[in-house]
């Protein structure tokens, strides 16, 4: 489920490409029942070990954007077994329903995942991609 600051909750969402395959192109659309959610990085190519935003879009199936939202950010490589080098933080929503996250920096190429952990219950939302030297520097 996804909370907002108001105490209205919806359906849980699952951000995660099809089949488990990470999405090398950015950003990363995923269709939910409920929503689309788009992610993506401030500046394209990503630079390595350099610290940036992240834009996270959550829309319903109307287009309209879903607002108040409240979560911590963690993540890492997955198939390294490590964590983000970093500890991400969610700034502001610049807009509604368009969430800004600060601090994400990657240390490699390869498979990295974020995670968007809910503040007010316990859910965690998943976006997965490939950084490798078509969208990395």
């Amino acid at each position: 489920m996804i909370s907002t600051s108001k105490g209205v909750s919806s359906l849980f969402i699952f951000l995660m490409p099809l089949l488990s395959e990470a999405s090398t192109q950015f950003p990363v659309t995923v269709q939910h029942a409920s929503y689309t959610i788009t992610a993506e990085p401030a500046d394209k190519p990503i630079v390595l070990n350099k610290i940036h935003q992240w834009f996270i879009s959550i829309n319903d199936t109307n287009g309209i954007p879903v607002q108040g939202l409240r979560f911590d950010v963690k993540g890492g490589m997955p198939e390294h077994r490590h964590g983000l080098p970093t500890k991400p933080k969610l700034i502001s929503e610049g807009q509604p329903g368009q969430y800004i996250i600060d601090g994400v920096k990657f240390n490699m190429t390869g498979k990295w995942l974020l995670e968007l952990i809910d503040s007010d219950i316990p859910i965690t939302y998943r976006i997965e991609f490939e950084l490798d030297h078509a969208n990395s520097q």
